[in-house]
């Protein structure tokens, strides 16, 4: 496994834990996180696919 795939399963488990909290505050915050998070993920692994 490469570091760009452990990078994806992080980020993925960022997702994760978004859909976890309980306040809507938080809840956003983290997904504006794990948003941003996987921009950079598909930029690093050069994935990025517009339609």
């Amino acid at each position: 496994m490469s570091w760009t795939d452990s990078l994806g399963y992080l980020v993925s488990s960022l997702v994760l834990r978004t859909l976890l909290r309980r306040t809507m505050v938080r809840l956003r915050t983290r997904a504006i996180c794990s948003n941003v998070a996987f921009i950079l993920y598909a930029l690093v692994d050069q994935s990025v696919c517009l339609h």
